[in-house]
């Protein structure tokens, strides 16, 4: 069997395979600075690092947060806090 390295999304350090969440294999990162744990694939569309960027892209060409759910299938309440996050990052 061929080892996979998986890398930490973040801070690029190596990781260490640490349990399994709903069928998916879950990663630390090794650096104690960082130490995020996560996920090497997604199933839920929401946790795609791109959907955030997706989600103010649409936001900033005027799409409804009702429409940028459907468009890119992903809950109302999620686009609602990317959007809630995203202006309380541009405040500070």
């Amino acid at each position: 069997m061929a080892k996979i390295e998986i890398l930490c999304p973040d801070c690029g350090s190596q990781t260490y395979r640490a349990g399994i969440s709903r069928g998916n294999q879950r990663y630390k990162c090794r650096n104690k600075e960082c130490y995020i744990a996560f996920q090497a694939e997604y199933r839920r569309k929401g946790c795609d690092v791109e959907s955030e960027g997706k989600i103010l892209k649409l936001m900033e060409e005027s799409c409804s947060m009702r429409g940028i759910s459907r468009i890119l299938g992903v809950s109302l309440p999620y686009v609602i806090k990317v959007v809630k996050k995203s202006r309380e990052r541009s405040i500070t």
